[in-house]
């Protein structure tokens, strides 16, 4: 009798501690899978950040018209939203749309020798055909160095050069800036009825 409650009592032990190392694995695998759960929210969590805190705001837009019936470029003065991080112009991109046409994909684009003079930054969008804006940035010297011309910080003012090739009269038109990381800017005008001079206030 005695052996039998010996094997009986070993019997109960041995399933006392299965039991209890099957519940420390459940438990190893509960806290590693709450620890991933948590680094992805973190991450997450500070892409949301970045993408709510980024973001540029056009102060003004202003129109050069050619023979006063069409406008072929337009100048849009932009800087960072209050409270704003920086915004990488070199993976920004801008959509241009009027009732009538629609483009997309349009890049930042600078080069090696190009100071920071508003003829130069024309002369490239001009080149390229408009699939690209270049930048001119307001209140800096020509010798504004290269590499620093890369994104809008806080503080700076930058003037984009977009070219249109012929945005008509009385065109309803909307353009989008859409940074890489960040929130997209929306300006919306329609061009006025009558050119009366090179240039034209669209916005505001």
């Amino acid at each position: 009798m005695r052996n039998k409650k010996a094997v009986s009592g070993i019997g109960t032990l041995i399933i006392f501690i299965a039991l209890i190392l099957i519940a420390a694995i459940a438990a190893t695998v509960l806290l590693q899978t709450a620890s991933a759960l948590q680094s992805r929210a973190l991450q997450t969590g500070r892409e949301s950040e970045a993408q709510a805190s980024s973001q540029l705001q056009v102060e003004a837009v202003t129109g050069h018209t050619i023979d006063y019936n069409r406008i072929d470029y337009l100048r849009m003065v932009v800087s960072l939203a209050p409270g704003s991080d920086n915004v990488d112009l070199t993976t920004t991109t801008m959509t241009l749309q009027t009732s009538t046409s629609y483009t997309t994909g349009i890049g930042y684009v600078t080069t090696a020798d190009n100071n920071n003079t508003d003829g130069n930054a024309l002369d490239i969008t001009r080149t390229l055909s408009g699939n690209s804006f270049s930048v001119y940035y307001l209140g800096q010297p020509s010798t504004f160095q290269q590499s620093a011309k890369s994104g809008v910080q806080p503080g700076q003012q930058v003037e984009i050069f977009l070219w249109t090739g012929s945005l008509l009269r009385n065109a309803k038109t909307e353009v989008n800036i859409i940074p890489s990381i960040g929130s997209q800017t929306f300006v919306r005008f329609r061009t006025p009825v009558l050119f009366d001079g090179n240039f034209v206030k669209l916005f505001p």
